[in-house]
């Protein structure tokens, strides 16, 4: 895992970073994750997928998370829309908070929403994804 970027303000940090196995980039939201914070991370998403012509993945982890702005998924729309987005995938521990990410889907899209970061290794290594 190489990091790439390291998102903060007062209460909540977004690390990133790229998977050179799967050709993924892993973002690691920790804290209060608010509008501002997560608008700076979509902007560098949107950079990194003006840089790469080959396609990536894109994994979330939100088992850091306390608390998230309910307006999230509204900014969170524009990982969908990314020219080299492959896979989209949430992993979520929570099961209220999995519930809620199943019913914002239609905003969001994910590809695939697991429970645990080994649940999601599982699934590349059973796929072989790159």
């Amino acid at each position: 895992m190489v990091p790439i970027r390291s998102f903060k303000e007062k209460r909540g940090k977004i690390d990133l970073y790229f998977l050179e196995k799967n050709f993924a980039f892993y973002a690691r939201p920790c804290g209060v994750i608010g509008l501002k914070l997560l608008q700076q991370y979509v902007v560098e998403l949107k950079r990194i997928d003006q840089l790469h012509s080959e396609k990536f993945h894109h994994i979330v982890n939100t088992t850091n998370i306390r608390i998230a702005n309910p307006l999230n998924p509204l900014i969170l729309r524009a990982i969908r829309k990314l020219n080299n987005l492959g896979l989209y995938i949430v992993i979520v521990p929570n099961p209220f908070i999995r519930l809620l990410v199943y019913l914002s889907r239609w905003i969001n899209k994910p590809d695939f929403v697991f429970k645990s970061l080994d649940e999601c290794t599982d699934f590349f290594k059973k796929r072989r994804i790159k």
